[in-house]
């Protein structure tokens, strides 16, 4: 079975919707699920070894070129018969993620702990 959730912060003032810096986002997550293995990727722009005029220079639509100048960051964690992907690491300050959890079980109540201790809200995807 799978799953996916976004997770994300509301307010009224756009400058408290954030979740905060990856980092605390990243930590935040460490306290209340055991074993995160986090890889950090450079931005596109720094695999390409690139710089952003150049992109402009060949063509690039400036929100594609404004994506690929972020680091992206993910983590999976085995909890039980669940595999638990953190993904959309990739921005500063982060306005959301999303989590895809694979496998049997029930990822719920794991979830809305991680969720109700940050802060965040959860909604979860459908096909």
């Amino acid at each position: 079975m799978s799953w996916e959730f976004k997770i994300f912060k509301t307010s009224s003032d756009a400058a408290s919707a954030s979740l905060g810096s990856c980092k605390s986002v990243r930590s935040a997550i460490d306290q209340h699920v055991e074993e995160v293995d986090w890889v950090l990727e450079p931005s596109l722009l720094e695999m390409m070894d690139k710089t952003a005029d150049a992109l402009r220079d060949e063509g690039w639509d400036e929100s594609l070129i404004q994506n690929s100048m972020h680091a992206n960051c993910y983590g999976h964690a085995k909890i039980d018969l669940l595999e638990f992907h953190f993904t959309e690491l990739n921005r500063e300050p982060l306005e959301s993620f999303q989590i895809e959890v694979e496998g049997k079980g029930d990822p719920f109540e794991k979830v809305r702990k991680l969720c109700c201790s940050a802060g965040w809200n959860c909604m979860i995807l459908l096909d």
